[in-house]
């Protein structure tokens, strides 16, 4: 029987005929992206990190599929930077 843990972490499925696009950006507004997500983001499940960016800034988070999330502009100017084990790739706007 599966943990009830990794139930939780699927993704949902996608759905062309049931998504919205959310448009975002760093605060300087040097990176900018949109991600599309089916089925829109009040249906997701919202997970909050502890690692100490995530929590000293209050960030809330939803894991999309890569394919989509789209670049608009920025891209170069992202850093990154890996916590703990090193397991997750943490990119933010080195400006």
């Amino acid at each position: 029987m599966p943990d009830s843990d990794q139930q939780e972490k699927s993704l949902p499925e996608f759905d062309p005929d049931h998504c919205e696009t959310y448009t975002a950006s760093c605060h300087c507004g040097t990176v900018q992206y949109y991600v599309i997500l089916s089925p829109p983001l009040p249906k997701w499940k919202v997970v909050s990190c502890n690692c100490s960016i995530c929590s000293r800034n209050g960030y809330l988070l939803v894991y999309p599929e890569r394919s989509q999330l789209h670049m608009k502009s920025g891209e170069e100017a992202l850093k990154e930077y890996s916590f703990g084990k090193e397991r997750v790739l943490h990119k933010f706007c080195g400006q």
